[in-house]
């Protein structure tokens, strides 16, 4: 990327914002267009940014490339990805342009792994389109990269992640992860993608911080897929999460066997279960009867990230462990922010459809960075043959 580069962000919400302003200040220079179906909301954020705004309709393909005219690189967070996703980043290969998403959903990020006639065109264009590089996804496949890189061969990769519960994260966030936590979800399972029920696949995972040992299940996430697809020898990728409070936990597997994260629509149902309930969470009403009673919430975090394979000829275990909390905000846009760099630096070499572990070439420096940016805690383990190094 040469001369003057011109970055269009696609959306102008929270995560959108604050990685337009994170990027802006590493990068001075660079023409910054914010687009947003709100323009009045768009030329805000922009005349913050000193950019420009324009209105754009995720739905509709001709406004797609309108807003992206003459973008050396798009930045795309308008979600949720399972509705508009495949549309703006097929749009964008089509036009010749580099494109950085924080797509989070499981069936889009199967469609893209999949799909060899969209990677193919994306490398005939001599562009990438990276999927899917927020915090989780994103630095989640970064850390498990890093794991991966320490050992000479590695078969099995396990993500566990544990969230302090809250009646509601937002309706966007809410719908994510309602589709997350329903139905049959991805895993990559002997050397191909396979699916279970949400919450299945229960195992005990044991956290350094506050002796926690939790049973999780399985997720319905993109690291489940792409480390098993994209990273030469793993045999098995898998991702789980629970809340913390396993009072919250009961809460969401009763809205599966309830109907109520169910998407279907019809005559006598105009609404998805699953749209109205995410409403509801962020109602009043909604806040107030879902709401624990009997524990002080925590805004902890934690993931865990555990990789086996070999290592100088023996059996090896990598374990990578973050903690970290919501005090320093939504750490989404500080991990797409580092990929804007990366790409306005040109360090993102590969081309086609590619996710961060492919795309990012120094996966620790980069997760390092950004973990330290949110100020979280790292711990590291490294076991061969059941002695701690």
């Amino acid at each position: 990327m040469g001369g003057v580069m011109k970055l269009v962000i696609l959306g102008a919400g929270n995560i959108a914002t604050e990685t337009a302003q994170l990027v802006r200040a590493k990068f001075a220079d660079i023409k910054i267009v914010i687009a947003d179906i709100n323009l009045e909301r768009a030329k805000i954020v922009a005349d913050a940014l000193k950019g420009s705004a324009i209105a754009f309709d995720a739905s509709d393909k001709e406004s797609i490339k309108t807003a992206i005219k003459g973008a050396d690189l798009v930045f795309n967070a308008v979600g949720p990805f399972y509705r508009y996703g495949l549309r703006i980043i097929k749009t964008v290969i089509e036009c010749g342009i580099n494109y950085i998403d924080v797509c989070d959903e499981y069936d889009v990020t199967v469609s893209l792994a999949q799909d060899m006639a969209l990677n193919q065109a994306a490398k005939d264009a001599e562009v990438f389109a990276l999927f899917g590089m927020g915090f989780s996804p994103g630095i989640s496949n970064l850390v498990a990269k890093w794991a991966y890189d320490l050992l000479d061969t590695t078969y099995d990769i396990e993500i566990a992640s544990v969230i302090a519960y809250v009646p509601t994260m937002g309706m966007t966030v809410n719908d994510h992860m309602l589709h997350s936590m329903s139905g049959d979800v991805p895993q990559y399972v002997g050397g191909k993608v396979q699916y279970f029920p949400a919450w299945s696949g229960q195992k005990e995972f044991t956290f350094k911080e506050e002796n926690g040992r939790y049973q999780i299940g399985y997720m319905g996430h993109p690291e489940g897929v792409t480390l098993g697809i994209f990273l030469e020898d793993v045999k098995n990728a898998s991702i789980r999460f629970r809340w913390r409070q396993d009072e919250g936990n009961e809460i969401w597997q009763s809205f599966n066997r309830l109907g109520l994260s169910a998407f279907e629509v019809s005559e006598s149902l105009p609404l998805a279960p699953r749209q109205y309930l995410a409403r509801f969470m962020g109602s009043n009403i909604g806040i107030a009867s879902l709401s624990l009673q009997d524990e002080a919430m925590s805004n902890k975090t934690m993931f865990q990230v555990i990789a086996k394979g070999e290592k100088l000829g023996q059996s090896c275990t990598v374990i990578i462990e973050y903690h970290g909390t919501n005090d320093a905000g939504d750490p989404t846009p500080y991990a797409a922010a580092a990929a804007i760099s990366e790409a306005l630096n040109g360090k993102i070499t590969a081309k086609g459809l590619i996710p961060p572990e492919i795309a990012i070439n120094q996966a620790e420096r980069v997760a390092r960075e950004v973990l330290s940016a949110v100020g979280n805690r790292v711990y590291f383990t490294e076991k061969i043959e059941a002695q701690i190094i």
